[in-house]
């Protein structure tokens, strides 16, 4: 019997994680191909590939990012530019593209905008081909599952919010944000899975709060802007994020951070699954 209930609980699971689809909605599941601890996935593009396109919750704006050398391969024409800024106060121009059509397994959408300009340099990492932002499942359930490994596509919609695993965002800078606490201090947290990181904080958020740890020094964070310096403590509270309880939460800060920032060394614990249509977004824990 025992063996027996353990089955029927992670059946259960299994059941609560689906994306609630009718009998008649279509659902497209593919293997996600991470980079680091982001979720990325194979693509085709103008019938070519496959290329390795970051999935990043955090790329507001138009649809997809191009690889300066994806654009060139393909031999795409410039549309144009666009102003373009990392947070840090600094605008900079950046070029403007269409992808002819953008497939992933047998789900394809065809004229994508794109940004473009250098997105996989970093040398210890898989060739990063392109980006796909909120805007490129916007009409349907994208559900991020880190611990299967999987990326699904579906019709449908997520239930009412009900403040534990199912929570109202709202649209902050283009950016999907949802409220949490650490202590006393509440806060809308950008939802970011193109954040290599756990939990960014601004450098004022983190100073009233009861340090669990001394702050380290835990890198660089470069952007168009810069290099600012990124420091890492342990903090005594927990971070709540509806019915979840993150305890000692691990918090990178730096001067140079301004929103709070939730990225994929956090979310790998959960299933994520977002509702444009109704700016709804689900997390469960996936152990």
């Amino acid at each position: 019997m025992p063996a027996f209930n353990r089955l029927r609980r992670i059946l259960c699971f299994l059941v609560i994680a689906l994306v609630p689809v009718s009998a008649n909605a279509k659902s497209f599941t593919v293997p996600l191909r991470f980079y680091g601890t982001r979720p990325a996935i194979e693509v085709t593009v103008k019938g070519q590939g496959p290329f390795l396109f970051l999935v990043d919750t955090g790329a507001g704006g138009p649809p997809a990012r191009a690889d300066a050398s994806l654009v060139k391969r393909l031999g795409l024409r410039l549309q144009g530019q666009a102003s373009s800024s990392d947070g840090g106060g600094t605008k900079v121009a950046i070029d403007e593209v269409n992808l002819p059509d953008v497939t992933l397994g047998a789900f394809s959408i065809a004229n994508v905008a794109a940004l473009s300009r250098d997105y996989g340099s970093i040398p210890y990492l898989p060739k990063l081909d392109g980006i796909l932002g909120p805007a490129f499942f916007k009409d349907r359930l994208l559900t991020i599952d880190y611990a299967r490994g999987t990326l699904t596509i579906a019709d449908g919609t997520l239930p009412a919010a009900d403040g534990r695993d199912i929570l109202d965002y709202e649209v902050v800078e283009g950016n999907l944000s949802v409220p949490v606490s650490i202590g006393d201090q509440s806060a809308k947290a950008v939802i970011d899975t193109g954040n290599i990181r756990g939990l960014d904080m601004p450098a004022e958020a983190v100073r009233p709060l009861r340090m669990a740890t001394f702050p380290r020094l835990a890198g660089n964070s470069v952007g168009l802007s810069g290099t600012s310096l990124i420091r890492e403590v342990t903090l005594a509270a927990p971070l709540r994020i509806g019915r979840h309880v993150i305890e000692r939460p691990a918090a990178t800060f730096s001067e140079d951070f301004h929103e709070w920032n939730i990225g994929s060394a956090l979310l790998q614990d959960f299933v994520l699954t977002i509702d444009q249509k109704n700016r709804r977004l689900r997390l469960i824990r996936s152990h």
